[in-house]
Parts: C-alpha cells; sequence; structure tokens
C-alpha cells in the first residue's frame, strides 16, 4: 500500500492564505491601505507565495507518480498470478 504522505503534502498546500499569493502592484511606493505593508513587504510575500504555488505541483507530481508506480506493479503481479496458474495447468 502507498504512502500517504504524498497526499497529505498535497492537501497541506491547499490551504495556502490569499494573501500569500497575492502578486504586488507595480506602483505602491508607500504602504498598501489594507495591510500595512510596504512594496518591499508585498514582493517577498509574493515570492514566497510562488515557493509554495511550486512546492505543490511538485507534490501533486510526486503523489501521481506514486500513483502510476503502484498501478504498474500491481498490474505485473497480476500478470505473474496469471502466468503461474497457466503453468500449473
Amino acid at each position: 500500500m502507498a504512502s500517504s504522505r504524498p497526499l497529505l503534502i498535497f492537501y497541506s498546500n491547499l490551504f495556502i492564505s490569499e494573501s500569500l499569493l497575492r502578486k504586488p502592484s507595480e506602483n505602491s511606493e508607500e504602504k498598501d491601505r489594507k495591510t500595512g505593508e510596504t512594496k518591499e513587504d508585498l514582493k517577498t510575500r509574493w515570492r514566497e507565495g510562488f515557493l509554495v504555488r511550486n512546492l505543490k505541483s511538485m507534490g501533486l507530481r510526486l503523489w501521481a507518480g506514486v500513483m502510476v508506480v503502484n498501478t504498474a506493479r500491481e498490474a505485473t503481479n497480476y500478470e505473474n498470478v496469471a502466468t503461474m496458474k497457466e503453468q500449473t495447468d
């Protein structure tokens, strides 16, 4: 049975706050009205969000890869069992 770790990584990265993923506006030299952050703070936050989105994508790819490997392994096992049954008959 496959490990549930890739699935856990995928679901934990789904719950990312919207402010982390917000791209900074180009004309915000002064502090943002809603959050009180400067332009540099917003750029840093957006870069961090970009990294998290990439990690989420890698987690999904890892999970899909594990599922493909497990499916191939099960198919091979079924073929081996069928071959063994044919040989015994």
